[in-house]
């Protein structure tokens, strides 16, 4: 992976797990909305500290239409503890179509 799209653990050089994907998913996700990656900086070395401590941004900022994911699935799936996202992409598919189904 890029810099710019590594999970935390990945950023502290551990193991990638498929949580870590989600992770990955999410920071793809959030570039899709935004039309930027989450974190931008001046050094590799920045960047991956960024990964590892800095809040995810609400792409609400750039594309007001994504209002409220940073707080729902989105800032789920970018939690910087791999623990507190979900165990894999079926939980992802699973509450993306939760989602379809409230917005109907």
């Amino acid at each position: 992976g890029t810099p710019a799209f590594l999970s935390p653990e990945q950023a502290r050089g551990r193991v990638a797990t498929a949580r870590s994907d989600v992770y990955c998913l999410g920071l793809t996700w959030y570039f899709l909305l935004a039309g930027r990656p989450p974190f931008e900086a001046s050094s590799t070395l920045q960047l991956l500290n960024h990964q590892v401590h800095s809040p995810l941004p609400d792409p609400a900022f750039e594309q007001p239409e994504a209002r409220g994911l940073a707080a729902g699935l989105l800032g789920w799936m970018t939690a910087k503890d791999p623990a507190d996202r979900p165990a894999s992409m079926a939980d992802v598919v699973r509450e993306l179509e939760l989602l379809r189904v409230a917005s109907g």
